[in-house]
């Protein structure tokens, strides 16, 4: 079987649809995990440890360029969670 450009193209495009979402929410995980308490990073961002909220109360300035999103009010909370235990 040869294996054509527009193949490797495809195969390269569904990598990186299911891939991402995994990695993202992995890395989260392990950034978060150790955090004492929801509160802001740097006063700014919302940040939790798993199976906890934090949420903004109030607009990020447009002068801040930490949020990486198409608006400043796009993303108000985060949290994460804890997919390897059951609640019940």
């Amino acid at each position: 079987m040869k294996v054509t450009e527009t193949y490797v193209r495809m195969m390269a495009r569904e990598a990186y649809f299911w891939g991402w979402p995994m990695a993202n929410i992995f890395n989260r995980r392990q950034k978060f995990k150790d955090l004492p308490e929801a509160g802001l990073m740097g006063g700014i961002v919302p940040v939790a440890p798993i199976n906890h909220l934090s949420m903004l109360t109030d607009y990020i300035s447009p002068g801040n360029g930490s949020w990486p999103a198409p608006t400043r009010m796009w993303c108000m909370a985060q949290a994460a969670s804890p997919w390897t235990s059951n609640p019940w």
